[in-house]
């Protein structure tokens, strides 16, 4: 996978030096290495200063509203609160000012952001069109805060199962949003067609982009592993690459080249 891993690279490498939010997808069966993947260029983004945050879509909440970036979220928060308490202080008065009385909606969002911003009041009641309005509003806010000084990665797993509002939000922080914010998002493409509302959200993106869509919206498709990669994959575990061919060859014939059914196999 090592020009896979190039284009996460040099995704990353773009959002940081251009300042410019872009979103990756990554593509491909069940078990083909979608995950695998994105976890393997985690240590290089942190070496870099990236922040990388993960959530994953469950197809059994599938109307949970914005579970994974709470997920994910919630790990930024642990994250931040490591920090020392000046830090803390500083990044609270940060988001403070920058968000106004509006910081309520991260703590209705996810109630462990007040252990960051202290207990705010609560805003008044809206109708659901300027709920979601005032939410998206503010996460942009926040997300350009939050981005002012180093990058920031998430990843979104499975998005064949996310929810309407989560969909929703992917194109106001990819094409309304000036940040160093990269979204790698993954999902089965033998489970989604055109018409799924996620495909259709992508398509949105892709649409809005100005100029070239390629600088704001990427697709990655993972294919199978060839009888090359296998070798080199069986031969580093045997510590031998002479002799292994034939059982390179016998383990791709069993399992198609798909990464899980190989390391099952």
């Amino acid at each position: 996978r090592e020009q896979e891993v190039q284009i996460l690279l040099n995704s990353f490498a773009n959002v940081r030096e251009k300042h410019m939010p872009h979103l990756l997808a990554v593509v491909g069966y069940s078990g083909i290495g979608k995950s695998a993947l994105v976890h393997e260029v985690h240590k290089p983004i942190a070496a870099h200063g990236g922040v990388f945050i993960e959530g994953k879509f469950n197809q059994f909440q599938h109307n949970t509203p914005y579970s994974a970036l709470r997920e994910a979220f919630k790990t930024w928060i642990q994250r931040i609160l490591l920090e020392s308490d000046s830090l803390l202080q500083q990044r609270k008065q940060d988001l403070l000012d920058g968000l106004g009385k509006h910081a309520r909606v991260l703590i209705d969002f996810l109630p462990e952001f007040s252990a960051l911003l202290g207990d705010l009041p609560k805003l008044a009641e809206l109708g659901a069109q300027e709920t979601q309005s005032r939410f998206h509003g503010l996460f942009k806010t926040f997300i350009k805060l939050i981005t002012a000084t180093q990058p920031l990665i998430l990843f979104i797993d499975d998005l064949q199962w996310a929810d309407q509002g989560t969909l929703d939000l992917l194109p106001v922080l990819i094409n309304e949003l000036d940040s160093s914010l990269l979204v790698l998002v993954a999902y089965r493409n033998n489970e989604v067609n055109d018409t799924h509302p996620a495909m259709m959200v992508l398509e949105t993106i892709k649409q809005r982009s100005p100029g070239s869509a390629s600088t704001i919206m990427q697709t990655l498709t993972l294919e199978p592993l060839t009888l090359s990669s296998l070798n080199e994959l069986i031969g580093d575990a045997l510590h031998n690459h002479q002799q292994v061919r034939p059982l390179s060859e016998l383990v791709l014939q069993k399992t198609a080249g798909n990464p899980f059914f190989v390391s099952e196999f």
